[in-house]
């Protein structure tokens, strides 16, 4: 009795495991299915290619001409290529009658990651007089395309020859929009020469800016270095009176001008005598001694033994300036032997000798120097004049108003 019951107890173990183990197996199925259903359907199913057309015009007149632009999108992907025929698409092959193609161009073509867009432009012209007043159709188009797919091993499998036909569209010979326009009042198309022309302007515009913007940060760091290096003890030119660079410039003008006239007429004491008045506000600023400036009245010439500076014309006139040097040879000399070997003995040497020879010149009645003399005193005074160094101090010396004159490269003052 004990031994039946065991037996059933057995095989209704074994019943149940086996049902267990179906229910399973059945199930497992089921998941495996349910998830091969998605994986079957990752090929999306999409056109292979898509064109329309697009006008420049809605309505025109015999001979008038227009643009027609012809949009494809074919589909390219890592699986499916779509290879249209595009040479019966070229302007020189092209027959669109009854109009007339003048002539065509292909733009750029334009991709994503799953389409190619290729685009023509022609330039028609209606030729067929009959058709006032009605739609001219611009006539269908067949493109012909294959279809490339990319199996498993990476081989290329080409497809057979397929037909996408384009379907005709109207466009009014009048001032009236044909029938099927959907707009009366459409506008031109964006083709992808526009938008190739604005990105290469668009490119030119950010190149220019980036070189403004360099500009601009250069005379920023300029201006910045300027303020930084500009010494606190340094004075400031007198209001109404001219830099140190101004003068010193001035100063190399008049010394050509008159090395050019003495080339013309030869050395005359009127030339002597402008000479030497360069001379002492060369030699003022060389010994440190600096130069007194006053405002020029107006239509008045320059005062004898002065430098007459021409004024600023804008944003704001300004007067001309007259400006003098008071330094003699007797002066230079003190300077030199106060100075001792500092390297500035031998400019003032040779300042105190010209100095002498033009004042001869200007004022002696007895013995003149020679003109070879005065040529030699003149070109080691240009010389001089060279190595001052005028646009490293920004105003040097100068007399304001009341006679008081500052010392800006020693940080000294004095009145005078």
């Amino acid at each position: 009795m004990i031994e039946r019951e065991k037996h059933h107890v057995v095989w209704t173990s074994r019943i149940v495991i086996a049902v267990l183990c179906v229910w399973g197996l059945s199930g497992v199925a089921h998941e495996n299915a349910a998830l091969a259903q998605p994986a079957a359907g990752r090929r999306v199913t999409a056109d292979p290619i898509d064109c329309w057309w697009r006008t420049t015009s809605s309505a025109i007149r015999v001979g008038q001409p227009f643009t027609l632009v012809l949009t494809c999108a074919v589909l390219e992907n890592d699986e499916v290529r779509v290879v249209p025929d595009q040479a019966p698409l070229e302007p020189a092959a092209l027959q669109l009658a009854p109009f007339e193609l003048l002539r065509g161009s292909q733009a750029p073509d334009q991709r994503t990651s799953q389409r190619r867009f290729f685009q023509y432009e022609y330039t028609l012209r209606l030729i067929d007089e009959l058709l006032v007043g009605k739609d001219a159709d611009i006539p269908t188009l067949a493109i012909k395309y294959r279809v490339q797919t990319r199996g498993a091993a990476g081989a290329e499998l080409q497809g057979r020859d397929q037909t996408y036909v384009m379907p005709a569209q109207g466009i009014r010979v009048t001032s009236l929009v044909p029938a099927d326009a959907r707009d009366i009042r459409e506008a031109p198309p964006e083709t992808f020469s526009d938008i190739e022309r604005r990105r290469y302007v668009a490119s030119l515009l950010r190149i220019l800016g980036g070189v403004l913007m360099g500009l601009g940060g250069l005379v920023a760091v300029v201006v910045l270095v300027r303020v930084v290096r500009r010494s606190p003890t340094r004075a400031r030119t007198a209001v109404g009176h001219m830099s140190t660079r101004a003068v010193l410039s001035g100063a190399s003008r008049e010394l050509a001008d008159i090395k050019r006239q003495r080339g013309i007429e030869g050395w005359t004491e009127p030339l002597a005598a402008r000479a030497l008045a360069v001379l002492r506000i060369i030699a003022g600023y060389r010994a440190a001694r600096g130069v007194s400036q006053t405002q020029a009245s107006t239509g008045r010439a320059a005062s004898e033994g002065a430098l007459r500076l021409k004024g600023r014309r804008w944003p704001r006139r300004r007067p001309d300036t007259l400006v003098f040097g008071s330094m003699t040879a007797e002066a230079l000399e003190e300077a030199r032997n106060a100075a001792g070997n500092d390297g500035s003995g031998t400019d003032l040497d040779e300042l105190a000798t010209a100095l002498r020879r033009f004042s001869a010149a200007s004022y002696s009645r007895d013995r003149k120097p020679s003109d070879e003399e005065l040529d030699a005193s003149l070109a080691a005074a240009r010389n001089i004049l060279r190595r001052l160094p005028r646009f490293h101090f920004g105003s040097m010396f100068s007399f304001g108003p009341g006679g008081r004159q500052v010392a800006a490269s020693r940080g000294q003052a004095w009145t005078r």
